[in-house]
């Protein structure tokens, strides 16, 4: 029996359509990871000030008509499936110590009336804030260990996070780890990705293989889409997703990515 298609390992679980995290941010420059819900030529849109009217339907007009009466840039790229339909931006010119809105808007349309022609942005703004020359005094943001699922579904932390980011002014977020556990689900929604590996491992080398050959390009790419499955499913959480769009986000993997434990029996070689 084949192998599923990881894009649509459904197992019950809704997954990230549209979303935005900010990256890497400086004095002049920003980094901003956009996924988006389906393919297409979209344009990340930036501005110091909101940008307003029928964002829905952009009046109609051509992204460069509707944009021309703000001062704002923009720049635009081709998502396909080829990277889960995500693509990193790279803002540069910006001002220190500046607030930016940003929004996802398109040229293109399907032709229905409930198509979104600002599919980030349109109802809610969203921003970020470049670093200053001087900061004396900052405040920053530090998680890890986000495991929902295992907690039956709970935000955890993640409301008052928000909640004393805003409040403090917070300037960026480190996430210490744990982004995501592939590795001790005990659910009827979706596998341990041990068990599932070792359960379809006679499939997947069949599927991953050319001539009778193992193709690990093949095999990588399988692996890379699963991987990407779990990161949607992780990140779908509404104040997870708010604190990613808003905040500089400063990640690192640990075990759970991986294994549980992995790399410690060696830490612990090197302690000794």
């Amino acid at each position: 029996m084949a192998l599923v298609d990881p894009r649509n390992n459904e197992y019950d679980v809704s997954k990230l359509q549209s979303a935005s995290i900010i990256g890497h941010v400086t004095t002049h420059s920003a980094r901003i990871w956009i996924r988006v819900y389906k393919p297409g030529n979209w344009s990340l849109v930036w501005s110091k000030k909101i940008i307003e009217g029928d964002l829905v339907t952009l009046a109609g007009k051509p992204l460069k008509d509707f944009l021309k009466p703000f001062d704002c840039a923009y720049e635009s790229h081709d998502f396909n499936w080829n990277d889960d339909l995500t693509h990193t931006f790279d803002l540069e010119g910006l001002d220190q110590d500046t607030a930016y809105y940003y929004y996802l808007m398109t040229d293109e349309t399907d032709g229905t009336e409930t198509f979104r022609r600002t599919e980030i942005g349109c109802h809610k703004s969203l921003s970020f804030r470049t670093m200053a020359d001087k900061m004396l005094d900052f405040s920053f943001g530090f998680y890890s260990c986000h495991d929902p699922f295992n907690a039956n579904g709970s935000y955890g932390a993640w409301p008052l996070f928000l909640e004393k980011m805003d409040i403090s002014n917070a300037r960026f977020s480190i996430g210490g780890g744990d982004q995501v556990y592939v590795d001790c689900q005990d659910s009827k929604h979706f596998p341990d990705i041990w068990e599932w590996l070792k359960d379809n491992k006679d499939d997947l080398i069949t599927e991953s293989s050319t001539k009778g050959k193992l193709d690990t390009k093949k095999l990588d790419a399988y692996l890379l889409n699963l991987y990407r499955w779990y990161y949607r499913v992780y990140w779908k959480f509404p104040h997870l997703q708010e604190a990613f769009s808003k905040f500089p986000q400063y990640m690192i993997w640990d075990d759970h990515e991986i294994m549980d434990g992995w790399g410690l029996a060696r830490t612990q070689r090197e302690l000794q």
